[in-house]
């Protein structure tokens, strides 16, 4: 017996256009990811600065109340010359505006938007495919 004889597929156009099309999606979600890596690293070490500075604030806000309070609030009274109530008030009007400048510091680290291309690009794209399947390719 002879082996049987395999016939080739036969390319068509159709063929052609359906892996012109899958090449170019893939082009699409590779670019789409590459993007949404150097973004997402470039956020990642925006948010984690934000973060160390917000920690700061808060750490330097506990440090400052717990520990430097007792002396300070003998040197303001001494050098005020008045009650302790008003020495106390001047210290955590200080600590309230250090705090305050910090957290303003952080804030506006952290405020601005993550994945801003990415997000465009994926919008954009999927636009795109929606109207494409609304309005197929024309041959």
């Amino acid at each position: 017996m002879e082996p049987e004889a395999r016939a080739e597929p036969v390319a068509t156009a159709e063929d052609g256009a359906l892996r012109r099309a899958a090449r170019a999606v893939e082009v699409l979600v590779s670019a789409h990811v590459t993007l949404a890596r150097v973004e997402a690293s470039a956020d990642a070490a925006r948010i984690f600065d934000g973060l160390v500075m917000l920690a700061s604030a808060l750490g330097l806000l506990a440090i400052a109340t717990l520990l430097a309070h007792a002396a300070l609030v003998v040197i303001v009274h001494a050098a005020l010359g008045g009650g302790w109530a008003a020495a106390i008030g001047a210290l955590a009007l200080g600590d309230a505006l250090l705090a305050a400048v910090l957290l303003a510091i952080a804030r506006a680290r952290l405020k601005t938007p993550v994945l801003v291309q990415t997000r465009a690009r994926l919008a954009e794209a999927t636009t795109t495919l929606r109207r494409e399947r609304r309005e197929p390719l024309s041959p």
